[in-house]
């Protein structure tokens, strides 16, 4: 067997990785090539089992204890690593021949509770499985078998478009979330400027006093005031 290249082992030393197989081969070259870049594999689960706890779960909530159930017997999990903590793994590796739905639902419970870099290697082609793959927050889907001498670049991809994406999730939210505060405010507006018959920047420089002086942000004042008066009407 090729060796992995050890240019990361340095950087990685202390990254994990949760390890899922169609076949646990003894030994297994793909774990054999993670350990000798330097990370630690934290389980190594045959990927039916892996699906199985989507079975015998139902709801996030559910599936985040049985999760943290699977894991428990690692110890505590570092606080430095709180989003990836109910899995106690920095990384998710998949070496799968043909991932099907119920893997891809697994998928994206954990990209919703717990996000982390995911590579898929498999050899499915197919295009509605990349995409659905892809959308379900796999960081990288590899069509090939899995080469001990290119896993270091294959990480750094993945972690490098996990990251991307974690950023742009977190810009999408951030919009959002102004957007909705914006509408929140104006309908805050609207009320003061129907009940005590004030203009548009009157009500603004009251919401804003109001705000300063109870040590609230603009959009939380407003929406007492929503509510006030909603409950008025």
């Amino acid at each position: 067997m090729m060796k992995a290249d050890r240019k990361l082992v340095t950087s990685v030393q202390t990254r994990s990785v949760l390890l899922v197989e169609d076949v646990i081969m003894k030994p297994s070259p793909l774990k054999i090539a993670l350990q000798e870049l330097g990370y630690t594999i934290t389980k190594h689960i045959q990927t039916n089992n892996f699906k199985q706890l989507s079975l015998k779960t139902s709801g996030q909530q559910q599936w985040h204890q049985q999760i943290q159930k699977q894991g428990s017997h690692h110890g505590k999990q570092s606080t430095k690593n709180k989003i990836a903590a109910p899995l106690f793994a920095d990384l998710l590796i998949i070496n799968s021949n043909s991932p099907d739905e119920l893997l891809l639902t697994v998928l994206e419970n954990i990209n919703q509770l717990t996000p982390l870099p995911i590579i898929l290697f498999t050899k499915n082609q197919t295009e509605h499985v990349i995409h659905a793959s892809i959308k379900v927050g796999v960081s990288s889907y590899i069509i090939d078998a899995v080469d001990p001498t290119r896993l270091s670049f294959l990480m750094m991809v993945a972690e490098a478009q996990f990251k991307q994406r974690q950023s742009l999730c977190t810009e999408l939210d951030k919009t959002r979330a102004q957007l909705a505060n914006r509408k929140i405010v104006e309908r805050a507006k609207g009320y003061l400027m129907q009940q005590k018959g004030i203009t548009e920047q009157d009500a603004f420089v009251l919401l804003r006093t109001m705000a300063m002086n109870n040590g609230q942000t603009l959009a939380t004042v407003s929406q007492n005031v929503t509510d006030i008066y909603s409950l008025d009407n």
